[in-house]
C-alpha cells in the first residue's frame, strides 16, 4: 500500500476520513437506543446541531464530550470504551507518521490510524505481496516503479516502520491471502524473490500473522477481484471497515450495506486458498518453480 504525495506547501487536512467513520458510529449508537440529537446535545452542554455536525464529521469532539455521549448510550465496558477514546485521539492528535509527512497523504493517513487501532487486518493482495510482509529489497523495487527517485528512501523507511511496529508488538493479527501470480512474478533480481519467500515462511510461523496462498487457477475460478483489505477495530461498537487502494486515492466503507459482499467474499477466498499450514510447502514450491500441489482438503 503506497501513498501520494501531499501537494508542496500544503499542511495535511485532519484526518477527515476517520472523524467521519467515528460520527458515522456515534449516529449509529443514538439511533438504536432511540435518542434523538437535542437530548444529546443537551448531554454535553450543546445542541442537536453540535450532535449532526459531530456525526457528519465535520468538526472534532472533544474527549470529555466523548466520555459523556459513551455513557449516554450505555457503552460502558473498559476495553470498548478504550477502543472509541483511541479513534478519536488518532483522528486529533499527531501520530508518529506525522514525521513522515512528506510522502503520507491524507487519505492513506486515514489508513495508518485505522491500522494502529485495528484489532486484527484481513487483507486479499492480488499483485504484489502485501507491503507489511515485504523485505526492504522487494520493497523499495515495488516503489521505485511507481515513485520519484528522491521519494523512495522516505517511503521505505515508513513501510519498514509499519512491518516493525507489526513484529515488535506482535498485534494486531494479520490474516494475508496471497494470489499465486503475485509470488510468481519477479520483482527485481532472483535473489530479491528468494529472500521475500524466504520471510513469508518465517512470518507465517508468528502467532500473530496467518498467511494462505490463493492459486491462480482457484482465483479464475471463484473471480477473485481486486485486492482489498479489511479491519477490525478493538470494540463492537465499531463497524468493521473495507479499504481500497487505488492510485492516487482510497476508499473506505464502514456501513454493513458496503462491508458485508467483502466479508463473504473474503470468506470465499479463505475456502478457496490453501490452508495457512500448507503455507511452507506451498512457499517452497514456488521458489522452485514447481506447480502448487493439491491441496489436502479438496
Amino acid at each position: 500500500m503506497a501513498p501520494q504525495s501531499p501537494v508542496p506547501g500544503t499542511t495535511p487536512r485532519r484526518l477527515a476520513a476517520l472523524q467521519q467513520m467515528l460520527g458515522g458510529q456515534l449516529r449509529r449508537l443514538r439511533t438504536e437506543l432511540g435518542i434523538d440529537q437535542a437530548v444529546a446535545g443537551r448531554h454535553i452542554g450543546g445542541s442537536a446541531s453540535k450532535i449532526s455536525r459531530i456525526e457528519l464529521g465535520d468538526v472534532r469532539i472533544k474527549e470529555h464530550d466523548l466520555e459523556l455521549l459513551l455513557d449516554l448510550y450505555r457503552v460502558t465496558a473498559v476495553r470498548e470504551r478504550a477502543a472509541v477514546l483511541q479513534i478519536a485521539s488518532l483522528a486529533n492528535n499527531r501520530q508518529w507518521w506525522h514525521q513522515y509527512g512528506d510522502v503520507v497523504a491524507d487519505w492513506f493517513g486515514t489508513y495508518l490510524a485505522l491500522e494502529s487501532a485495528a484489532e486484527s487486518i484481513r487483507t486479499y493482495e492480488l499483485r504484489f505481496v502485501p507491503g507489511l510482509l515485504q523485505t526492504p529489497a522487494y520493497a523499495e523495487v515495488v516503489i521505485r516503479r511507481r515513485f520519484q527517485q528522491e521519494e523512495v528512501g522516505r517511503r521505505l523507511a515508513l513501510r519498514m516502520h509499519r512491518q516493525r511496529m507489526l513484529l515488535e508488538r506482535g498485534s494486531p493479527t494479520l490474516w494475508a491471502i496471497i494470489d499465486e501470480a503475485a509470488l510468481r512474478q519477479r520483482v527485481g533480481a532472483g535473489a530479491v524473490m528468494e529472500e521475500q519467500l524466504a520471510f513469508l515462511a518465517e512470518a507465517a510461523r508468528r502467532p500473530n500473522i496467518k498467511i494462505q496462498i490463493l492459486p491462480i487457477k482457484e482465483g479464475l475460478r471463484i473471480g477473485a477481484g481486486n485486492s482489498f483489505t479489511l479491519l477490525r477495530l478493538r470494540s463492537s461498537h465499531l463497524a468493521d471497515v473495507v479499504y481500497m487502494e487505488h492510485l492516487d486515492n482510497a476508499e473506505y466503507f464502514a456501513d454493513p450495506h458496503h462491508c458485508e459482499p467483502y466479508k463473504t467474499h473474503h470468506a470465499q477466498i479463505i475456502v478457496a486458498a490453501l490452508r495457512p499450514e500448507e503455507t511452507q510447502r506451498a512457499l517452497t514450491e514456488i521458489a522452485q518453480g514447481k506447480e502448487l500441489s493439491a491441496s489436502e482438503h479438496r
